[in-house]
Order: structure tokens, then C-alpha cells, then sequence
């Protein structure tokens, strides 16, 4: 199911959009096409659902923050930090004018850089509006995952089964209401 969601955003992300798409044929025979952008909510439910699970299972035990975030630190974060990481140098280097080719803004927005290196890229879109920075447009996604880490483990662990429950239902029906205000 994950690799068919990562189909679903490859393909919106360089088929989805492409010219040859605006054909009225091949509009109507491709119309499937436009369900491709489910794909990251696809992925967004399984994670919930796998990584709820996990925690679930092991909601008793005694090292239940330590390994859990252990475990999604060394899966996540080096390589995450490394990519933003050189991100920024190059930027920081051709804004001064010390790369082979002058200044080039190869990461171009209006994002601060700090929103990447804290994971808060999705939330200061939300609140100030601004565009991402290039490539690292596509870690909105990562930044609401980790949040999600980031709470989740807590609610598990405090709130009973039952009102684990009532819970996850009133986050359902409350989400689409904020998404629209």
C-alpha cells in the first residue's frame, strides 16, 4: 500500500501536470489521473494507522518514548538534515557571491530557513502565506509527519482505549472544519 502511494504522488507530481494532458482524448481516457493527488493522503493514513498500532501494542513498556523516538530519529532525521543542511550552504554561498556562477538562487521562496531545520515549513505557510523553496517544497509532508510523532505517543500513552476513541472520531469530524476556515 506505501509503494502504491508513492506511485499516486509520482505520478501527480510528473504526469498529473504535464502538457499533453490538456488534450480533450487523452483527458477523458487518462480521467484517473486526477485522483493521483490522494496518494499523500494515502500515506498519511497508513502511517497513522501503522505507527498507531505499533505504539499501541507497546503502550506498557518501559522504554516506549525512548525507542520509539530513537527509532524515528535515526530513521529520519540524519539524511533529512544533511539535504537541508547543504540546501542552505549552497544558498548562504551564492548569496555571497561565492559559487562558479555568481549569485543563484537555486532554492528560490519565501520560507524562512528555519522553518525546515524545526519542522514547521507546512505551519508558516498556513499562518503567513509564502511559497517553499524549490525542491524542499516537498518536505511539508515530512513536517506534518514529525508533528504527528510529536503527539501522538503522548495521546497514546495518557488517554485510555475507550476515550482513545472519542477522540480520534472527534479529530475526523473537526479536521475538514478547520481545513476550511
Amino acid at each position: 500500500m506505501r509503494g502504491i502511494a508513492i506511485l499516486l504522488v509520482l505520478n501527480w507530481h510528473s504526469v498529473a501536470h504535464t502538457t499533453f494532458l490538456h488534450h480533450p482524448t487523452v483527458t477523458r481516457i487518462l480521467g484517473i489521473e486526477r485522483l493521483t493527488w490522494s496518494g499523500v493522503d494515502l500515506f498519511f493514513v497508513l502511517s497513522g494507522f501503522l505507527i498507531g498500532g505499533i505504539l499501541l501494542d507497546h503502550r506498557d513498556s518501559p522504554n516506549y518514548f525512548k525507542t520509539f523516538y530513537l527509532r524515528r530519529a535515526y530513521r529520519i532525521l540524519p539524511l533529512y538534515f544533511l539535504v537541508v543542511t547543504l540546501c542552505w550552504i549552497v544558498f548562504q554561498l551564492s548569496n555571497r557571491g561565492w559559487t562558479p556562477f555568481g549569485r543563484i538562487d537555486l532554492f528560490p521562496g519565501t520560507l524562512p530557513w528555519w522553518s525546515f531545520f524545526t519542522f514547521t515549513q507546512n505551519l508558516v505557510v498556513a499562518v503567513v502565506g509564502g511559497s517553499s523553496r524549490g525542491g524542499l517544497g516537498v518536505t511539508w509532508s515530512l513536517a506534518i509527519e514529525e508533528q504527528f510523532y510529536l503527539t501522538l505517543p503522548f495521546v497514546i500513552r495518557r488517554v485510555s482505549r475507550k476515550n482513545l476513541g472519542y477522540i480520534l472520531v472527534a479529530v475526523i469530524c473537526v479536521v475538514p472544519i478547520l481545513r476550511g476556515c
